[in-house]
């Protein structure tokens, strides 16, 4: 955005012809140092968001890889706490439900394959 200044008044004095240039000058030099720090302002405000972006990600990396070596060191603190007192974990619990499970089904199928015998008459 290009701001244009209104010429000075003429004054009631003489002014050097270098003093004059200059204020004659002055606007349009102070617009395009304006549009340069605006460009800069920009450039390094994007770069520190960047940045921001960048250490916000690289932290949030961080803090999961704590929370999962948290995680895995308490876990095992616990399963050796449940095993030196012979609890059993949860892991351990399904597994052994699941062979009993399993082990029901094949009682059951025997059951269901030999049928009952009559039985022998003693001489």
């Amino acid at each position: 955005m290009k701001t244009t200044h209104k010429t000075a008044p003429k004054l009631p004095f003489n002014v050097p012809a270098p003093v004059e240039k200059a204020l004659k000058t002055a606007g349009s030099r102070f617009d395009a140092f304006s549009v340069k720090a605006k460009n800069v302002a920009a450039k390094v405000g994007g770069d520190v968001q960047h940045s921001v972006q960048k250490a916000g990600a690289e932290a949030a990396r961080r803090a999961e890889g704590v929370a999962k070596n948290v995680t895995e060191t308490v876990g095992t603190a616990v399963e050796k706490g449940l095993h030196s007192l012979n609890v059993p974990t949860r892991k351990e619990l399904r597994s052994l439900s699941a062979k009993v499970d399993g082990l029901g089904k094949k009682i059951d199928a025997l059951k269901t394959r030999k049928a009952p015998r009559a039985k022998r008459s003693a001489r």
